[in-house]
Formats: structure tokens, sequence, C-alpha cells
């Protein structure tokens, strides 16, 4: 019997990654596997009340690196509570978002010194079990806005803001991070909602290792 797998997705707010994931989960329970899907950030116990003051104005007036040494401590509680319960069941575990990708994307973006950012992601790495593959669904980060738009979570006039360029500065620092792992893989997010669910449903790790 294969180790219960690890997958992860990643992206910006707007790419689809929410979609995706609810695509794959429903793709790998007709096929017979258990399945449960778990934010980084969970909303449940110690997780869900860092969750609640870091997203709201608790949070906004945080040093950017202490924000994120709280969003790491989260983490590791949603790790030990949920995500490996959930693996030592036997459930395929979708992760949404990784401390590796988003956190120090995110926490960089904001402010927080690079250096102690990865320092904190690589005791992380070293205390944790890995994604085995992490997809991260690529969309030029003026179409995730166009699409956030359309779902008012943002104000009309977000394109001509300095959050719109910090955005941009998150996507960047994304991508490079990915480059630092064998486990990460790039989906191109510009097509149909369909052929992105076919594309990461016909990779080959999946192929191989969700039969």
């Amino acid at each position: 019997m294969k180790e219960p797998k690890l997958i992860a997705f990643e992206g910006l707010d707007g790419c689809g990654k929410t979609m995706q994931i609810r695509l794959l989960e429903k793709f790998l329970v007709d096929k017979g596997h258990k399945t449960k899907v778990i934010p980084s950030l969970s909303r449940q116990g110690f997780s869900g009340d860092v969750r609640q003051k870091i997203l709201g104005a608790t949070g906004e007036n945080m040093n950017p690196l202490a924000r994120q040494m709280f969003i790491m401590a989260a983490y590791m509680n949603t790790y030990h509570e949920e995500i490996l319960p959930a693996l030592h069941m036997g459930h395929t575990v979708l992760l949404d978002r990784t401390i590796q990708l988003s956190t120090l994307a995110y926490g960089i973006a904001d402010g927080a010194p690079g250096v102690s950012m990865r320092e904190m992601v690589d005791g992380i790495n070293n205390a944790t079990r890995k994604p085995d593959i992490c997809f991260v669904i690529q969309l030029p980060f003026a179409e995730t806005q166009a699409r956030m738009q359309q779902r008012a979570l943002t104000e009309t006039n977000y394109f001509d803001t300095p959050s719109y360029l910090l955005f941009g500065k998150r996507q960047h620092i994304m991508l490079q991070e990915s480059l630092r792992y064998q486990w990460v893989t790039l989906i191109d997010g510009n097509h149909t909602i369909a052929n992105v669910h076919n594309a990461i449903t016909t990779h080959e790790w999946i192929k191989k290792e969700m039969r």
C-alpha cells in the first residue's frame, strides 16, 4: 500500500487555485482515494484564532516579520493537529498554500527581511514533511486582479494603488522561490478551467502515484 500523499496548490489570489483543488478532490474521490482539503492557515483552534487576528485590524498594525512568525506558528499547529492525523488515517491531503512559497513571498513583499524569512522556512522544512508535489498555477497578476475585481474583492481603482505593485512583487518572489524545490511544478493557468484541470490530472506524477 502506497504512503498517503501530500499535494499542495499555490498561486496568487484569483488564479483559480481553489477551483482546481475542488476539481482534483472530486477526481481523486471518484478514483477511490480518501481525500481531505486543508488550508495552510487553518480556520480551527489556535490556527483559526491567529488567522482571525492576522487578517483583521490587529494584523495590519503588526511588524511584518512578527506577522509571518505568527503565521508559521499557526501552520506548525495545523500540521500537527490536522495534516499529520489525516495522513496517518490514509487520506490524501490537498494543501491550500504552503509556507515555502506563499508565506515567504507575501512576507518579503510586505517588508519582512528576506534572510530571516528564509531561515524560518528552512527550519519548517527540517521539522515537517514537505509536499510530494505542489502545483503552482501561473497567471499574469493583471488577470488575477481583473478576476478579483469581478468578484468585488478589490476596489475599482486597484490597478492605480501601491497594492497592485505589491501583488506583482509577491508573484515574482513566489516564482523565484519555486525554483528551489524539485517538488514544485508550474501549471499554465491561462486556459479554461477544464483545460487546467486536465493538465493537472494528466501530469505524470498524478498518473503514476494516484492511479
